[in-house]
Formats: C-alpha cells, sequence, structure tokens
C-alpha cells in the first residue's frame, strides 16, 4: 500500500512537472507567435531639410542681420552699404529618411521693383545651375543613402547696381527666403 502511494505521489509529480513544462513551453512559444504577429510595421518616408549644421558663409561676405533655417525653408535678410557687397552662404539639403526622395520646386522669394536694378539675387544648385527666379519640375534626386543624401546649395545677394541705375547713399536692405518643395521618388 506504501509502495502504491509512494508511485502515486510520483506520478502526481511527474504529471504536475510535465503541465508546468508544457505551460511554460506553451507560454513561450505563444510569446514568439505573438510578437511576431504584433511587430509594427515600419513606414519609410523621405524627409529634406535644410542642414542647419551645414551653413558656412563665403569669403568676403557681410554677415546676415537675420538669419533662420527651418525644415525645408531658409530665411535671411541683410544690408549691403556699397556696390560690390554682397551676402553668400553654401547650405546642404539632407534626406533624412528612410526612402529616395525628389526636389520638386525651389521657391524663391520674388524681388521687389526697387531691388531689381541693384540686387542679384542667386540660388546655385550643386555647383553647377544658377537660378535667378522659382523653378517648378526639377525632379532633382536626393537619395536617402548616407554619403549620397544630400545636395549643396549656393545662395548669394550681390549689390550690383545696373548702368545708369540709381544708387541709394545708405545702401540696400534685402529680406529674402529659399523653399524647397520635395515628394518622394
Amino acid at each position: 500500500m506504501e509502495k502504491q502511494k509512494s508511485l502515486q505521489f510520483a506520478t502526481i509529480g511527474v504529471l504536475a512537472f510535465a503541465v508546468l513544462f508544457m505551460s511554460i513551453g506553451y507560454a513561450t512559444y505563444s510569446q514568439v507567435l505573438t510578437a511576431g504577429d504584433k511587430t509594427p510595421s515600419i513606414t519609410k518616408e523621405f524627409y529634406v531639410e535644410f542642414d542647419e549644421n551645414s551653413y558656412q558663409e563665403g569669403a568676403g561676405s557681410i554677415t546676415p542681420t537675420y538669419k533662420a533655417i527651418s525644415g525645408s525653408s531658409v530665411e535671411f535678410a541683410g544690408h549691403l552699404a556699397k556696390p560690390g557687397d554682397y551676402y553668400l552662404f553654401s547650405i546642404k539639403a539632407i534626406n533624412i529618411g528612410g526612402i529616395d526622395g525628389v526636389i520638386d520646386n525651389i521657391w524663391m522669394t520674388s524681388q521687389k521693383e526697387k531691388e531689381i536694378p541693384l540686387l542679384d539675387f542667386t540660388v546655385n544648385y550643386e555647383y553647377d545651375e544658377t537660378f535667378t527666379t522659382s523653378a517648378m519640375d526639377l525632379g532633382y534626386a536626393i537619395n536617402d543613402e548616407v554619403g549620397n543624401n544630400s545636395k549643396n546649395f549656393v545662395i548669394k545677394v550681390t549689390y550690383s547696381p545696373d548702368e545708369g541705375a540709381e544708387i541709394p547713399a545708405e545702401g540696400v536692405d534685402f529680406d529674402y527666403r529659399v523653399n524647397l518643395d520635395c515628394s518622394e521618388d
């Protein structure tokens, strides 16, 4: 009888251990399945912005009275005292997203009528294409690959009066903005 009780306790112990082992195993297996089923899908996006850290004024440039770099927009203002003075800076547009993007448009502030004979306002893209007015439907790819995810812009405002233009004694002020309009490649 005692042998039978001992056998029953042993059987109950083995069954309890088996149930515990199966419970832990199932819980682990279930957790793996649940984690696999609930993994959020990662939506990759492009995100192009001006890289504030890449801003660099050119040699001989005046110091601006105002500059603000925010997302895909850069604003700047200053005073040019005499013909030949200029404000020049370079800045990179960088794709910090996960997929390729496209620079569709470059928006430049239109010059006021009185500024046109006095100031030249240009945006130079990647050192070889110069814009004097806004440009649309460009389609410049800006990849997401590090090392190939940025494009350089050089922006310049020059006090360069047209021949015969009336030159103000106090110089000339400027206040411009450049915006990029980008989309998914």
